[in-house]
């Protein structure tokens, strides 16, 4: 008989943006058996749990998986966001994450693809080895040349890590990542940011993967200085930076695939420029409305990991429905992934 585990059951629940008084509602039940339900108080099963299967829009088979077995226990996730999130928000993100994982690596059981091959190292606490010097091991160790990296995406898949185009629910979140022992690391992108800011929360999120295997204080920080110096190094990048000005930047935004305000930053950070022409070129940034949405668009970069492993399992013969079945996913689900990823 099938019976929804407790934690799937509210990590589909919070996935989906629901209290257990809506899913209750919906599925024609009490929020008090909901409630029990997810405490494991009660068992939720056979037409009930068809039911709130039908509701929260996720196979029955998912939320019979053993949370437990696939690590939905732990709450070691790191968030790159605008500014504060409500608590019902970054629980739906953080469910939303942990599916998401949970979900590809259904789909990629048993395909030949690539293992994961990054290193994991913490920053020193003397501070002989920092996050930039871990940023160099880490582009030496993807293969990246001295210059701008052409498509960060395309090398972050090639070492194992999962990364997805995806719809957070908010603008003020940009990018959610989660490296579990015995697990690849999976990030979750903000599929209608900018592309200068995806690259860049996909860097500031590979920090945290290689650098953080539990919260640490100046975090943020830290993953913000790996994410500069893997996608501008010093070496390569600080003679670009003198003589700045907003036609400069416009120019080395487009070579470097990262914002104005990032090579503002960088080129203080490197000493190119003096903290009065930061602040200066800063308010020039503010008064030409250019915060919120610059000029020079970088396209975003298109994750194809997923998108790849659906095509060959078309080929050997699955539909989308038995393709949707084996990665424990509604097929509208499916589809949508698909869409962001850029696959037809």
């Amino acid at each position: 008989m099938h019976v929804a585990d407790p934690v799937m059951l509210a990590t589909a629940r919070q996935a989906r943006g629901l209290t257990q008084a809506e899913l209750a509602r919906q599925a024609g039940l009490s929020q008090a058996f909901i409630s029990k339900a997810e405490a494991g108080q009660v068992e939720l099963d056979g037409e009930r749990l068809i039911q709130a299967a039908d509701v929260l829009r996720y196979p029955v088979s998912l939320l019979c998986l053993t949370a437990e077995v696939h690590s939905l226990v732990s709450t070691c996730v790191f968030h790159r966001k605008r500014s504060s999130l409500p608590v019902s928000k970054i629980k739906q993100v953080h469910a939303s994450l942990d599916l998401a994982r949970v979900q590809a690596e259904e789909l990629l059981c048993d395909i030949p693809v690539a293992e994961v091959c990054l290193p994991r190292i913490r920053p020193s606490q003397d501070g002989e080895i920092g996050p930039r010097d871990i940023a160099r091991r880490v582009r030496a160790g993807l293969g990246l040349a001295e210059g701008p990296v052409q498509d960060l995406t395309a090398a972050v898949e090639d070492a194992g890590v999962v990364v997805l185009s995806w719809d957070l629910g908010s603008r003020q979140g940009d990018a959610v990542s989660q490296w579990l022992a015995g697990h690849r690391p999976i990030v979750l992108m903000y599929s209608a940011a900018p592309g200068d800011r995806q690259r860049f929360s996909l860097a500031h999120e590979l920090g945290h993967a290689v650098m953080h295997t539990e919260p640490v204080d100046r975090q943020e920080e830290q993953a913000d200085q790996f994410a500069s110096e893997l996608l501008m190094p010093a070496k390569a990048i600080r003679a670009e930076l003198s003589n700045l000005d907003m036609p400069a930047l416009a120019r080395l935004k487009a070579r470097w695939g990262v914002s104005m305000a990032a090579l503002i930053r960088r080129a203080r950070d490197l000493g190119a420029i003096s903290d009065y022409r930061y602040k200066e070129l800063n308010i020039e940034l503010s008064k030409a409305g250019w915060r919120s949405r610059e000029p020079v668009e970088v396209p975003p970069e298109r994750p194809r990991l997923l998108a790849d492993v659906v095509a060959l399992l078309r080929e050997k013969g699955l539909d989308e429905r038995a393709i949707a079945e084996r990665g424990r996913m509604d097929i509208r689900d499916l589809h949508v992934l698909l869409d962001h990823q850029g696959a037809v």
